[in-house]
């Protein structure tokens, strides 16, 4: 049979969660779908489980094979003939959410981009909620993947033709993914966007804890590639993405095994990983939530506790900056707040208990467009300055020159959680930064 979307799930002595998986595919609104199991020589019921799926829904079929790995069932799953205008990928520990295919098709056709992306949901092993995660604002490329955008591989629907002969790296045991998706966005393939909840991921406590600095080495080499591949083109501050991917994997080492924190600390010694205060706070919310497989707000004095303490043993093997263990501090009670609850917050400053209906956004990313929704739910009028060419077509949003004055009394928000260039650059106008209010919960 043939539908709109083609729906693979690589699946490999999955039968304790195939069942949740498929299961959430028979939920969704949208039904226009095909599920390809690809059992990948599986050795316990799992095949079992989807033979019962495919008796009594016909949308379900399973093939077979030797055992290759998830790279060699994805691929398999490709090559099944079929005339479906939509790929989605669904590991068999995964589910989607009620609306999450068709959120995604409505996205992919309403947009000119290749694939879409949309948030996901992450749950510990018992299904609680322990934190969301978002895409980044608008159509996206190689430039945010080369700077390590969240991008969850069932959280996206691409177009048939968009991956044409591309495949995975069959060789490749991890990062298999994403790089894939690098040499998609090579080719110039790039993904609409929508910041609702399309599936869940599942984390298991434990279920990474051999494999930090493996995957940190993977995340590395791939990075690399790309680069090679297409020298000087999209390319961000690679030290600073580096540093980042390095931290990332040697925070959640030492959060994880305190006790491995000086061989976590060791993982810091490749290049110059200099990183900024808010890349090490979200590394620590990252260790706790993909670690540790816990909700950061629910653990946050003993998070807080243990990041101090990771900083200290950090800062004996790399140089950190003067206040950096201040400044990560405040950025982690961000990052455990969560951004809708620092928005409100900020917004709460900058206009305080006065009459102000109008309020200046310098940048508008994410933050800045939470902020905007906040104020404009508010009844304040929002005002938006950045560089890039952007129309703002939201009612209630206006743009004023990025060189403008600042000193005609209206509030003024540096919407950058990462904001220490932006300041500097703000000094270097002749603006009082003093005066600014900053991203932050406090």
């Amino acid at each position: 049979m043939s539908a709109a979307v083609r729906v693979i799930v690589p699946m490999f002595d999955s039968a304790r969660t195939v069942g949740e998986t498929l299961r959430s595919l028979e939920a969704q609104t949208f039904r226009d779908w095909r599920c390809v199991v690809v059992d990948d020589g599986s050795t316990d019921d799992g095949p079992e489980n989807v033979r019962e799926f495919a008796l009594r829904d016909a949308r379900f079929e399973m093939i077979r094979k030797a055992n290759g790995g998830l790279a060699s069932a994805r691929n398999a799953g490709l090559e099944v003939e079929g005339t479906e205008r939509f790929v989605h990928f669904l590991d068999a520990d995964d589910w989607m959410e009620g609306d999450g295919l068709g959120v995604l098709v409505e996205a992919l056709e309403s947009s000119r981009d290749g694939a879409a992306a949309g948030g996901v949901i992450v749950r510990d092993d018992a299904g609680s909620e322990i934190a969301r995660r978002e895409p980044p604002e608008g159509s996206f490329g190689l430039f945010e993947l080369r700077s390590m955008a969240t991008v969850v591989t069932h959280a996206q629907l691409f177009r048939r033709e968009a991956i044409g002969a591309f495949r995975f790296d069959e060789s490749r045991r991890r990062v298999e993914d994403y790089e894939l998706w690098f040499r998609l966005a090579e080719s110039g393939l790039t993904w609409a966007t929508t910041d609702r909840a399309v599936c869940g991921y599942r984390m298991r406590t434990g279920s990474i804890s051999s494999s930090f600095e493996s995957m940190m080495e993977h995340t590395l080499a791939v990075l690399g590639e790309s680069r090679r591949r297409c020298p000087g083109v999209a390319t961000p501050d690679n030290a600073m993405v580096d540093a980042g991917v390095q931290w990332n994997w040697a925070t959640r080492r030492a959060m994880v095994s305190p006790g491995e924190a000086e061989a976590a600390a060791g993982m810091l010694r490749r290049g110059d990983p200099v990183v900024s205060a808010v890349t090490a706070a979200r590394a620590v919310v990252d260790a706790a939530v993909f670690g540790l497989a816990r909700c950061p707000s629910e653990i946050e004095g003993s998070l807080r506790d243990s990041a101090m303490a990771w900083w200290r043993v950090a800062g004996s093997i790399v140089e950190l900056p003067d206040g950096f263990a201040a400044e990560a501090e405040r950025a982690l009670g961000d990052a455990i707040a969560g951004p809708e609850v620092v928005a409100s917050r900020v917004l709460d400053r900058a206009i305080g208990g006065g009459e102000h209906g109008r309020v200046r956004l310098i940048g508008y990313g994410q933050n800045g467009r939470r902020l905007a929704r906040v104020a404009r739910g508010r009844g304040v009028e929002v005002v938006v300055r950045d560089d890039r060419a952007v129309v703002m077509a939201e009612a209630g949003v206006s743009v004023e020159p990025i060189s403008g004055p600042l000193d005609d009394g209206t509030p003024t928000i540096v919407t950058l959680s990462d904001d220490g260039a932006l300041l500097d650059r703000l000094r270097g106008m002749g603006a009082d930064v003093g005066s600014l209010v900053r991203w932050c919960a406090s």
